[in-house]
């Protein structure tokens, strides 16, 4: 499994409709392979590709489907920036109806994270 795969199967909107579903799964099994190494390691599109992805997810959120949207969350942990933080806001607002403290928690978390990485991205 190779995590720098990542950036080209977060394009899946970019894929043939019969490769899209391939894709992403291929994605989300590559996801927990990240670290936080990986920080800045990818191309520039490849964090708003992932919220995205995020967002689709967020717009099908059930108590059934979060593990996806917990991978992702956990991937944003390692690679986000400052450009996720309205979609996670976004998630946030959306678990607020659903029964999932560890995720909610996580997205707590993950909010002071990209806000840190905010301010060290543009300190002025």
């Amino acid at each position: 499994q190779v995590p720098e795969a990542i950036p080209f199967l977060a394009q899946t909107d970019r894929f043939p409709v019969r490769l899209r579903e391939t894709a992403t799964k291929s994605l989300y099994q590559l996801l927990p392979t990240l670290t936080p190494a990986h920080y800045r390691a990818f191309s520039k599109e490849t964090v708003p590709n992932l919220c995205n992805l995020l967002s689709h997810e967020i717009r099908r959120l059930s108590p059934s489907k979060l593990e996806r949207a917990t991978l992702m969350v956990e991937a944003l942990e390692k690679i986000g920036d400052s450009r996720a933080i309205l979609t996670v806001q976004r998630l946030q607002r959306e678990l607020k109806n659903l029964v999932c403290p560890e995720l909610q928690a996580k997205v707590a978390n993950l909010l002071l994270l990209l806000e840190e990485r905010k301010i060290q991205e543009d300190p002025c």
